[in-house]
């Protein structure tokens, strides 16, 4: 009997990049929707990279924190998934890189693999105003309704009780308050 299930496309990676200054459950509700839309499309296996962006970056943010911590907080909001990792290559170039060089750089990297441009629906946005449509199609776009957070709002919080409703999980709530980031 035949099958109706297409073959398996490969393995596909979707590469998150950021401040992740804090990163939340919005930036893993994010990468769930990339996992799901990447198994949906017959790629397999999948994961999704988080890459805190450069402190030259980062550092135009309100609430800016150091990239060594948010690549630790970022590895611990990964710690429990085997389809989710932290890669600290951005943020350690000895300049800041743009979204297209950091998806080019995985790309080389994992030649054997579709990479993919992870982003929220606002970025999306910007980025057609000076992307290609080739590299649009490699990006998987989570629509703003898809996401119930923003590193903004989290900086603004200023109790662990409140930042408790909004990091991925207790591991990431105790660094932040150990290392007295976002004034906790």
């Amino acid at each position: 009997m035949a099958s109706n299930r297409a073959p398996a496309k490969g393995p596909a990676t979707a590469v998150l990049t950021g401040a992740l200054n804090p990163v939340h459950k919005g930036h893993l509700q994010m990468a769930h929707f990339a996992l799901k839309h990447l198994k949906e499309q017959n790629y397999f296996p999948v994961r999704v990279i988080l890459s805190p962006s450069h402190d030259d970056y980062a550092s135009t943010k309100p609430g800016f924190v150091p990239f060594k911590h948010r690549v630790v907080m970022c590895t611990l909001a990964c710690a429990s998934s085997e389809e989710m990792v932290c890669d600290p290559w951005e943020g350690s170039q000895p300049h800041f890189i743009d979204y297209t060089g950091v998806v080019q750089h995985f790309a080389l990297e994992n030649e054997n693999e579709s990479v993919f441009f992870l982003c929220g629906e606002d970025h999306f946005k910007k980025c057609v105003q000076y992307d290609g449509v080739e590299f649009i199609n490699r990006t998987i776009v989570v629509p703003r309704d898809k996401t119930s957070m923003s590193s903004t709002i989290a900086r603004k919080m200023k109790s662990k009780d409140d930042l408790s409703h909004v990091v991925p999980n207790e591991h990431v709530l105790e660094y932040i308050a150990n290392n007295h980031l976002y004034t906790l």
